[in-house]
Order: structure tokens, then C-alpha cells, then sequence
């Protein structure tokens, strides 16, 4: 097991760019540090956890992805259907959009099913 960072590297160059166009703007010194802060982590996110507004976007999310729903449910995609965690195979259930993506499944683990 190799010892990898669980940070989104991409959302991270994100930040980071996001973070130094706030530094190098024209804010008072009291209030850079907040906006230094929002602007990171709203890259960041932006990134690691987009947002999906239609069904096509959700239909192209691979097997194993976790999502937020718009109801404030955590549901997980199974094969083509979406079911509440720990209940695969009882219930699909309809996502109510939009939703963020909290975890997407590598197509390593996903070649394997």
C-alpha cells in the first residue's frame, strides 16, 4: 500500500491557484485571511466534489459513487440504479438533483465487479 495523500491532487492545484489570486488582490490585511481561506476551499471542493445538475451527468457516474442528493440523503450508485447506503438490492431509490459528489469510485476498483 503505497502512502498517498487522501486529498483530490487536482483540487489542490485548484486551491492553490484560487488562493493566489486572493493574495495578490487589492483586500484590506483584516479581511485576507477569510478570503484567503473561502477561496481555497471553494476551489478545492469545486474539484473534489462537483456538483451534478441533470441526468445525464448522473448516468455517467461509475459504479461505487456516492453522492449528497438534494433531499440531504446520502445514496450510492450500484450497477445503474442508486440505492441508501446498506440497502443494495431492496430499494432503488429516485435522486433529487442537484447533488454533489462525495466519493467517485477508480476504475481500478470498478474493472473488478
Amino acid at each position: 500500500m503505497t502512502n498517498q495523500s487522501p486529498l483530490n491532487p487536482d483540487a489542490l492545484e485548484a486551491a492553490a491557484k484560487a488562493t493566489m489570486g486572493t493574495v495578490y488582490g487589492k483586500l484590506p490585511a483584516e479581511e485576507m485571511h477569510v478570503a484567503v481561506a473561502r477561496a481555497a476551499v471553494s476551489a478545492y471542493l469545486a474539484v473534489a466534489q462537483p456538483i451534478v445538475n441533470s441526468v445525464e451527468e448522473l448516468d455517467k457516474l461509475p459504479h461505487g459513487t456516492v453522492i449528497f442528493n438534494s433531499l440531504d440523503e446520502a445514496v450510492s450508485k450500484y450497477g445503474d440504479d442508486w440505492y441508501f447506503p446498506g440497502i443494495k438490492h431492496r430499494f432503488a431509490t429516485v435522486v433529487s438533483l442537484p447533488a454533489r459528489v462525495l466519493y467517485r469510485q477508480t476504475e481500478e476498483a470498478t474493472n473488478g465487479r
